[in-house]
């Protein structure tokens, strides 16, 4: 029994090593980070801890606290060109996303089933079309396997017995605080979960107990996570996305972007009549610049020159005319 359970992993290692290296491949090509925000914000934050300077966004402070992928690229950050750096993310994403096959062969096992299906279910991972974001720079690169794992932390809760269950559930609830921070979404497994376990306390009103002790374990220990990652590592930062409104005075004085307050407020109420006035003026102007287009285009018409009618053989020659001054010449004579 243990040498098969020892061949299904070889299996599974095997597997994980070609994804690596076909998914690997197909992400090494020249790119260029200048697309999507979220994949400069990510290496703006893994150059900054590098170097550390902290939370950086664009070379400004930032409350940006999903740490975790930027963590993961980190490394391929020590090389010195650029175009290598950007190589060996793709490589790094490479083995994220094969590593998915791992937590899909666990949850086979769990659920006791054969090794058609096991191996079914772990093809089938292998070869997701989800594995394309390898090719990017984007979080979901290591938010693939750790939902797998995330799931597999709460099937093996939901089998175990009452009092083993609170420990699955309490692991389940710390794990899940290292996915959120990848992405805050990660937040819906535990809803996801307690709502599980609402309808099975309604269909069996005798397990309050056991249940309010493994929803206590989860969220106690997320919530436990959570607080102590808030009192250390993002001691001071505000909520992650909260990056977009203005910069407020004691913001731009903190920063070097003004030396003193102002006496008084600006007046703006008589902004919204000078941007209109200002809206008004460009049309005047375009409207005019589509006169003078067509204007122009006429003239160009008018000017060119036209088919000569065919010789009359019976007639007389034709005696040439006079040359006739360009029309539209004859503006700048």
């Amino acid at each position: 029994m243990l040498s098969k359970k020892r061949n299904g992993w070889l299996w599974v290692v095997m597997l994980f090593a070609v994804c690596a290296v076909v998914y690997g491949m197909l992400s090494s090509y020249p790119r260029e980070l200048a697309v999507y925000s979220d994949e400069l914000r990510y290496l703006d934050v893994a150059r900054s801890l590098l170097q550390g300077r902290g939370l950086r966004v664009r070379n400004m402070p930032s409350d940006y606290q999903k740490i975790l992928y930027p963590l993961c690229i980190l490394p391929a950050l020590l090389l010195k060109t650029t175009a290598a750096q950007i190589t060996a993310i793709g490589w790094l994403n490479a083995v994220y996303m094969a590593s998915a096959v791992f937590p899909a062969y666990a949850l086979a096992r769990a659920m006791g089933m054969n090794r058609r299906r096991t191996a079914f279910l772990v093809g089938v991972t292998a070869v997701l079309p989800t594995m394309s974001a390898a090719s990017t720079f984007m979080s979901e690169t290591v938010f693939l396997p750790l939902s797998l794992w995330q799931v597999y932390f709460f099937l093996r809760a939901m089998l175990a017995e009452p009092k083993a269950r609170v420990g699955w559930c309490a692991a389940a609830g710390a794990f899940c605080y290292l996915l959120y921070l990848n992405k805050e979404v990660a937040l819906y497994y535990l809803i996801a979960w307690v709502l599980v376990r609402a309808w099975v306390w309604w269909h069996d009103k005798a397990s309050w107990r056991a249940e309010l002790a493994c929803n206590a374990a989860l969220l106690g220990s997320f919530l436990v996570c959570f607080l102590l990652a808030k009192a250390t590592l993002f001691r001071g930062l505000g909520n992650s996305y909260n990056q977009t409104g203005w910069l407020t005075a004691e913001q731009c004085m903190e920063l070097g972007l003004a030396d003193r307050y102002a006496e008084k407020d600006a007046d703006m109420t008589q902004a919204a009549a000078l941007l209109q006035k200002a809206n008004l003026t460009l049309e005047q102007r375009i409207t005019v610049q589509k006169s003078l287009a067509a204007q122009l285009r006429q003239l160009a018409a008018d000017a060119g020159p036209k088919p000569p009618c065919p010789p009359d053989p019976k007639g007389p020659e034709p005696q040439p005319e006079p040359q006739q001054k360009n029309r539209i010449m004859s503006l700048f004579g």
